[in-house]
């Protein structure tokens, strides 16, 4: 029984606390309004099923409250943390906010433009379609996150995990970013050259074929990217560069014959198609037919 329960409704008890601590009380329905209340921690609380607006608080953890659909926009909050809510379908727009950690919150289909936040932890929500720009952000996770197709260019962000995000097809140049996880990102083709990036862990991203030589990189995990040819000294000594060579070169010819056909079909004049392709890269593909084409083609393969 939590110290809520224990006052069988006399919340007067209550008067004068600061932090109030009820977690994984399953009994608790509601809580009470507490004047001067900064700390709130009611998670793994399955019977809550409303949260009041409590004038002054700063920090709310209502992390696996089951029953909850709503939290209150309270002004002056500046942590949030709500993961594990199936109910809730949007966060409030709380200025000031600069930590918000809203994980595994299946009804969740967008993160509001919260300026000033600088921690945000969407990662497994499977509505969520778009991260917002929010300049002041330094870490995002929003990794596993099935329905993101990009990530925003937040100059600032130090720390980017996107892991597990199938459609995924951009990277970003972030300048600044010190870490970077973009494992499992099938459709990824392409990790721009950041210059101060520190770790980086692109495993099992079986489109690409380069990663980039960034000075200074401290810790690298490329295993399970069956096209990769260039990078590192210690990107390739994880590799095995002649069955990666011989991928590429089988996928390189097949997106030529895609292309010839392209050609044929858009009436490209057959005879201006470059012989030199036959051994080209990826990257004078593009330059022949433009990134869009090439890609189109590198997905019918």
């Amino acid at each position: 029984m939590c110290i809520i329960c224990k006052c069988n409704g006399d919340y007067q008890k209550l008067r004068g606390h600061r932090e109030l601590y009820c977690s994984g009380c399953s009994g608790l329905t509601q809580i009470p309004y507490i004047e001067g209340l900064q700390i709130l921690d009611c998670d793994n609380c399955t019977g809550l099923t409303e949260i009041p607006y409590i004038e002054g608080l700063q920090i709310l953890y209502c992390d696996g409250c089951t029953l909850l659909t709503e939290i209150p926009h309270i002004e002056g909050l500046q942590v949030l943390c709500c993961s594990h809510c199936p109910g809730l379908t949007q966060i409030p727009h709380v200025e000031g906010l600069k930590k918000l950690v809203c994980q595994c919150c299946l009804g969740l289909t967008q993160i509001p433009h919260i300026e000033g936040l600088q921690e945000l932890a969407c990662n497994s929500c499977p509505l969520l379609t778009e991260v917002p720009h929010i300049k002041s952000l330094q870490e995002l996770y929003c990794w596993n996150c099935p329905k993101i197709t990009r990530i925003p260019r937040i100059e600032g962000l130090q720390h980017l995990d996107c892991d597990r995000c199938p459609i995924l097809t951009e990277m970003p140049y972030i300048e600044g970013l010190r870490e970077l996880d973009c494992t499992n990102c099938p459709e990824l083709t392409q990790i721009p050259h950041i210059e101060g990036l520190q770790k980086l862990r692109c495993d099992n991203c079986p489109g690409l074929t380069e990663v980039p030589h960034v000075e200074g990189l401290k810790k690298l995990f490329c295993r399970d990217c069956p096209y990769l040819v260039s990078g590192p000294p210690r990107a390739l000594e994880q590799v095995n560069l002649q069955e990666n060579f011989q991928r590429v070169k089988k996928r390189l010819r097949g997106i030529i014959c895609t292309l010839q056909v392209f050609c044929e079909e858009q009436r490209f004049p057959i005879h201006e198609f470059p012989d030199s392709l036959q051994v080209g890269t990826l990257k004078t593909l593009e330059q022949v037919f433009g990134t869009t084409v090439v890609q189109r083609c590198m997905i019918q393969q």
